[in-house]
């Protein structure tokens, strides 16, 4: 004979900042120009928001220049960081800190996951960059498919951003 049994199961995972606390976390900031007062506004959030989600600072690296420098910069840091004591995470404000060109931000996000770190933005961009995500997956096909896109120079300028109210940059 069977019995019937009621249970309530509530499982809860909790939000990202509670999953990320305790990680070491190596800062990462690219700026296209130097400009002393916006880099160091930049900086100031970028050390707010990853203590913000309990971060543990091991290191961090300041690039000014054009994305093929993110590149260099990524690699050197994957390279040289110690799996055992190094950092777990390389974290940025946005995602255009790696490229604005998306499929070179899911290169180098591919370079950091193969070196067996982790990348984090602050600004919750990482999901469309990681091509192991959903959403990241659909993005590089569509960008595959949108190469024949009539493209012209000038179309967009790297000083387009815009700063939301807490300073966050939202590019047009």
């Amino acid at each position: 004979m069977m019995s019937e049994v009621k249970a309530f199961v509530y499982g809860r995972v909790g939000n990202s900042s509670q999953l990320e606390a305790g990680k070491k976390a190596w800062l990462f900031l690219r700026m296209p120009y130097a400009q002393p007062d916006t880099l160091l506004l930049k900086w100031k959030q970028l050390q707010g928001k990853a203590k913000e989600r309990g971060y543990q600072v091991v290191d961090t690296t300041v690039v000014t220049g054009d994305d093929t420098l993110s590149k260099a910069a990524i690699s050197y840091i994957v390279e040289h960081n110690d799996p055992k004591n190094g950092a777990e995470v390389i974290f940025t404000l946005t995602g255009h800190d790696l490229s604005r060109d998306l499929a070179i931000a899911q290169d180098i996000v591919g370079m950091i996951t193969k070196g067996g770190m982790a990348y984090c933005s602050a600004d919750e961009s990482h999901v469309m960059l990681d091509i192991h995500d959903p959403v990241g997956a659909v993005l590089k096909a569509v960008l595959s498919g949108a190469e024949d896109y009539p493209y012209e120079d000038g179309d967009f300028d790297e000083d387009d951003d815009l700063m939301d109210d807490e300073g966050l940059v939202f590019s047009m």
